[in-house]
Parts: structure tokens; sequence; C-alpha cells
């Protein structure tokens, strides 16, 4: 049996462009959900706590369900 080295050295090839492709998406949305979090605690409608007794940190959203006042 004979192993074909370029087909296989192909199939890596094209595995590790789909990894590269997945980390580099990964990592874009993971920016874009950092400034989406940092805008909503500048804007004030998020703020941070501590959770109880322990050092850990909560993000408190407020959730204002009114209609926006007509023109």
């Amino acid at each position: 049996m004979t192993t074909d080295h370029y087909r296989l050295a192909r199939f890596i090839d094209a595995s590790a462009r789909q990894a590269t492709l997945f980390l580099t998406a990964l990592a874009a949305l993971t920016c874009i959900a950092a400034v989406n979090a940092i805008n909503l605690i500048s804007e004030g409608s998020v703020e941070i706590r501590r959770a109880g007794r322990s050092s850990a940190l909560e993000l408190h959203a407020g959730l204002d369900l009114r209609p926006p006042a007509p023109r």
C-alpha cells in the first residue's frame, strides 16, 4: 500500500487553513463583543458590581421596554 504524500499534505494544508479561518472569525467576534460591552458600560445602561461576598464581578443591565416618545 502506498501513501500519496501530496494528497496528505493538501488535506493538512486545507485543515490548517480552515482552523485559521475559524480562529480569525472567533477573534473578530470577540473584539466586536468587547466593543459592544464597552459602549454599553459607557452609556450607563450596564453597571459593574461585586457579586455578593465574592470578588467576582457581575454585569447588571437595565432593560427599558417603554415605546419611544412621539415626536
